[in-house]
């Protein structure tokens, strides 16, 4: 029998504390496992397990901790997805909009000798919102989250986007 907290238990969130790189694995195998406990086919899955590692690698790049929640959830409208929540206690996204522009920080596109020492390539925020179906972000007195789902029926991402 599963733990409660274990990702194959398809009623429980699944929380992960991201402290280092190995919770990264942690959380793409949870939102993998809850992507197959969900329904959706492997294109999905393994699109969940990236978005998962790329919420978490922005935690650890920059905040240096944080969590992530996984869980099934079941909408009227839009039927079975999974949801995502990253928080962390990192600064605020200075310009969202920016962020999530390839090739850009929340300041503005990312100089090309810069790229090396950026540590990343100014791709993941963009990515995440492309493979999900909704994209949140808020900001909080001490940190941010961020709530992404995507769900099993629209799992063909040019259909019913919301942000």
């Amino acid at each position: 029998m599963p733990e409660k907290n274990a990702p194959t238990a398809p009623d429980a969130t699944y929380t992960v504390a991201v402290r280092e790189w190995g919770d990264v694995h942690v959380a793409a195998q949870a939102a993998r496992r809850k992507a197959v406990l969900a329904g959706f086919p492997a294109r999905g899955q393994v699109e969940l397990a990236i978005v998962a590692t790329e919420l978490c690698t922005n935690i650890l790049r920059h905040a240096g901790s944080g969590e992530l929640r996984v869980r099934i959830v079941d909408d009227p409208e839009r039927g079975v997805g999974v949801e995502a929540v990253a928080r962390d206690s990192g600064r605020p996204i200075h310009d969202l909009p920016t962020a999530m522009l390839d090739g850009c920080d929340d300041t503005g596109p990312i100089p090309p000798d810069r790229l090396v020492r950026h540590a990343g390539l100014g791709t993941g925020l963009g990515a995440i919102a492309r493979m999900t179906h909704t994209f949140e972000h808020m900001a909080f007195a001490g940190g941010k989250e961020i709530r992404v789902v995507r769900y099993v029926d629209l799992h063909q991402l040019g259909r019913s986007r919301q942000r």
